[in-house]
């Protein structure tokens, strides 16, 4: 996995882990730079140990549809420039961490928080003026979640 995802930074070219069963996952362990600057696609996959991907800057879109995080999910310091997608995630683990995040395009989130989530001094700084589409947030569920000093730069909409 650790080669799939050099290759990707190295040579500027998306990473395709779509329906990955992965054990820990951690970008800290990688000797370059997190940085991606083509698409990222997580999507269906299922991270069964701790996923990390702590201080992540995503320039292009995101896709971490219907993936499953079973261990703790780091996204702390994230960056994503563009599009990012948590429709239908799972948050299963005891933790997913969000501090100091910064999402800068649509941000799709519906699934399930089970453990402590913390949004602590989020910015959502929607370029479409959308930050979450009513539609996506109807079957979140922010137990035991934390969202002091999230900062909405528009109109944030809630159901439910």
């Amino acid at each position: 996995m650790k080669h799939k995802v050099n290759h990707a930074i190295s040579n500027n070219q998306p990473l395709f882990c779509i329906g990955f069963q992965l054990a820990d996952f951690s970008l800290s362990d990688l000797n370059i730079s997190k940085r991606f600057t083509k698409p990222v696609y997580f999507s269906g996959s299922q991270f069964f140990g701790y996923a990390d991907f702590k201080e992540t800057i995503f320039q292009e879109r995101a896709f971490f549809s219907d993936a499953r995080f079973k261990g703790g999910a780091q996204f702390s310091r994230a960056h994503f420039q563009e599009i990012v997608f948590f429709s239908r995630a799972k948050f299963e683990g005891k933790e997913a961490d969000f501090n100091n995040s910064e999402f800068y395009g649509k941000t799709y989130f519906s699934g399930h928080f089970n453990g402590k989530t913390k949004f602590n001094y989020v910015l959502f700084e929607g370029k479409d003026k959308v930050i979450f589409d009513i539609e996506n947030l109807s079957n979140v569920c922010f137990m035991n979640t934390d969202i002091t000093g999230v900062r909405f730069s528009d109109k944030a909409r809630w159901r439910n």
